[in-house]
């Protein structure tokens, strides 16, 4: 609802509980809270923790009127961990939210600061107000404010007129950027706006408020947000307006008095910059004023397997083979986590992992590793042959654009190429289950005569369970409880089951590989098994099989 209206009458609607007055940083996290129940931040996924972290160490106490509306907020992670994205999702929630009536922003019409109308209040007004309606109200109005409520206003700040207006990036209202370029020719104009020139002759001296172009960044984000992209390769000189703003709200304009603006700093930067930029001691003070949130590249394997099959369209997605998209998350999320524990070690951890306690685990776990961008890349490469898209056809392209990749070292290109051939072993011993249960469903006396005989030769089971003399008596203790009949793998505990299981499967696969029946078996009885299950592109599966078998 569009609203205009004296300042005297704005001030009214709030007394009356009308309008809703809000802070930038409480229109950001009302905006976040509106934004996150309307499932608004589930575009990235896996990411839903570090929304919390944001929520809790941020947008929480910064709405309150805590210290943290006096930081900088920097989001601080590898290359295409999600960042920008993550910022994008905030911008995004605060310009949607300024359309609905709860997140409604008003400042003195026709302001080229965006400024907040209540800056031009007297103190006892304002005391009154924040008293009444408890009203978080900070600040004073600028320069240029004060000359138009002097002269096109007799000084009544009543007459002041207000109007809503609407956060619009691409307009550049209430949302400002800065990317800094080149260091030598980075200008704090930028920020701050610069003196027009081409005025003066109008009003006489460059000091006069009207002699100003109110453009720059500062300006264009009051009573909203500034994203400040690559904060440490900002010059150190352009980083100290940037936190005198966080800290105290003001900043200084050329030849003007110190101006109040009201808005959210977020940043966001690669980790190898902040590296830099931590060893340099003169650099403390900034930091001191920072809030740093780590942005870890994705460990989630879930997450992982629905970011990649965003990217494909339906018919893409239908020709991915059995465990193809589920096996390349696995070898990218592998490179994530510590290199220096073994490769084995770190399979096991990819089920159990749980991204929801990333702050707990290993502070290097994702912050470094195969980004997204790679991965999407493979399903690009790999999509654009014809047929059916296997497992070994995404991580053979995985290895093979890693060759490329001038920016690997021959170490970690090696540790990656490892982690790929865990992978596919991985995929292979899937394959094996699948077998492996299908023969024992079919196999079950086989199987337990197959248990029976083999617990009683003492050599050979305890070679193949590798199990000490009282474990093996315990076994046998059991065996002889039981009558032939009772006899099943079932006694047995789930770890030994398995491995007569496997022992089965080897000696199964093994006749019909010497009979030379092994690929006429898996394609017309193991097939037509994996069809019934619902299995898709069982040709290219049994071929896999087939191989890794062999």
């Amino acid at each position: 609802m569009k609203w205009e209206g004296t300042l005297e009458e704005y001030v009214q609607s709030i007394m009356d509980g009308d309008i809703k007055y809000k802070t930038s940083h409480e229109r950001l996290y009302h905006a976040f809270q509106w934004a996150r129940a309307k499932g608004l931040l589930t575009k990235i996924y896996g990411m839903d923790y570090i929304f919390d972290e944001i929520e809790k160490n941020f947008l929480i106490p910064a709405s309150k009127g805590y210290d943290a509306r006096k930081r900088l907020l920097v989001l601080v992670g590898p290359p295409g961990s999600g960042k920008t994205s993550i910022v994008r999702l905030l911008k995004e929630a605060l310009i949607a939210f300024s359309k609905t009536d709860e997140g409604a922003v008003y400042k003195i019409k026709n302001c080229p600061l965006n400024e907040n109308p209540l800056l031009a209040l007297p103190a006892d007004i304002k005391n009154e107000m924040i008293e009444k309606v408890e009203l978080k109200l900070n600040g004073f109005l600028s320069p240029l404010n004060k000359q138009r409520l002097n002269e096109d206003y007799n000084g009544d700040w009543r007459k002041i007129e207000v109007e809503r207006y609407y956060i619009s990036e691409s307009e550049r209202i209430g949302i400002g950027s800065f990317v800094p370029s080149d260091p030598y020719t980075q200008e704090v104009t930028d920020l701050i706006g610069d003196v027009d020139y081409s005025t003066i002759t109008t009003y006489g001296s460059v000091s006069d408020p009207r002699a100003y172009r109110y453009d720059g960044e500062f300006q264009v984000a009051n009573q909203g947000l500034l994203e400040l992209h690559e904060v440490f390769k900002t010059r150190r000189e352009l980083m100290y307006p940037f936190l005198t703003l966080a800290e105290d709200g003001v900043y200084k304009m050329t030849r003007q008095s110190m101006v109040f603006t009201d808005q959210v700093l977020v940043g966001h930067s690669n980790e190898e910059d902040l590296k830099t930029f931590v060893k340099q001691s003169e650099n403390d003070a900034l930091l001191s004023r920072m809030i740093l949130i780590r942005v870890p590249y994705n460990l989630q394997l879930a997450e992982e397997i629905n970011l990649y099959h965003s990217i494909l369209n339906e018919e893409d997605r239908r020709r991915l083979g059995y465990l193809a998209i589920e096996t390349l998350a696995k070898a990218v999320i592998m490179s994530r986590l510590d290199h220096r524990k073994k490769s084995e070690a770190l399979f096991d951890r990819i089920n159990d992992l749980d991204q929801a306690n990333i702050f707990t685990l290993n502070k290097r776990d994702g912050m470094f590793g195969i980004e997204v961008r790679i991965a999407f890349q493979v399903l690009e490469r790999t999509m654009s042959r014809v047929g059916v898209i296997s497992a070994v056809d995404l991580l053979e392209e995985l290895s093979h654009l890693l060759e490329q990749d001038y920016r690997l070292d021959n170490v970690t290109l090696h540790w990656y190429k490892d982690l790929i051939k865990r992978a596919e072993k991985d995929y292979h011993i899937q394959l094996h289950s699948l077998l492996e249960d299908y023969i024992c469903k079919q196999e079950t006396k086989r199987l337990d005569r197959f248990v029976y005989e083999c617990l009683y030769d003492r050599g050979k089971v305890k070679s193949w369970l590798n199990i000490s003399e009282d474990m093996f008596s315990s076994l046998q203790g059991l065996i002889d409880e039981q009558t032939d009949d009772q006899l099943s793998i079932n006694l047995l505990p789930k770890e030994y089951q398995k491995v007569f299981k496997q022992k089965l499967l080897e000696e199964y696969v093994e006749e019909l590989y010497i009979k030379g029946n092994l690929r006429e078996w898996l394609q017309h009885y193991f097939k037509s098994h994996l069809e019934q299950e619902g299995v898709k592109h069982t040709n290219k599966l049994i071929e896999d099989l087939y191989h890794a078998l062999t």
